[in-house]
């Protein structure tokens, strides 16, 4: 088992995509998408996804990864869809609850429903996330955004094992005497 930390996400305009880009670049963290196994675009496909949410049916989702169990730290970024964490997201953390230690979730939203999106994440997995952020889109324009995400980073990789932050900062040492 390595001892370091996955960033999966959803995203639907870019948005989650450039969240998880920056956590992952910044800590040289793995990355992993999550995405949905049929398309949701257009008028067929809102009503594909009005139907599933009548009638329950779980979505089916494609993700692309390693899987979770290998990490010590799991961080999920991923949008608010109707004041509820995605479906997609759902999806993930449904069919891998049990691999997801130490988990924290980061959420983006216009305005509201991260708590509601922080509620889900907490039933799907059975206890609360490690750490948790929202974010809106006004937030993320700005360096509020940056210095908040920097935070939640610096807080995740805080609890790596000490042999795994030694580690980092040798690298960061070395690049920058290069």
């Amino acid at each position: 088992m390595e001892t370091s930390v996955l960033v999966v996400f959803h995203s639907n305009c870019a948005v989650c995509r450039k969240v998880a880009q920056h956590l992952a670049t910044r800590q040289r963290w793995d990355i992993a998408e999550v995405t949905e196994s049929s398309s949701r675009g257009g008028m067929i496909g809102f009503l594909r996804g009005m139907l599933d949410a009548l009638l329950h049916r779980k979505l089916r989702i494609r993700y692309e990864g390693r899987e979770p169990l290998m990490y010590e730290r799991v961080v999920v970024v991923s949008p608010v869809q109707a004041l509820r964490l995605s479906k997609p997201m759902r999806a993930f953390i449904d069919s891998r609850a049990p691999l997801l230690r130490n988990l924290s979730a980061v959420i983006t939203t216009n305005k509201i429903g991260a708590r509601n999106a922080f509620a889900d994440v907490t039933q799907l997995l059975g206890k609360p996330p490690k750490h948790t952020l929202a974010l809106t889109r006004q937030q993320l324009a700005t360096t509020h955004g940056d210095e908040a995400l920097h935070q939640l980073s610096q807080r995740v990789a805080a609890e790596l094992p000490v042999k795994k932050q030694v580690v980092a900062r040798k690298e960061l040492s070395l690049t920058a005497n290069e």
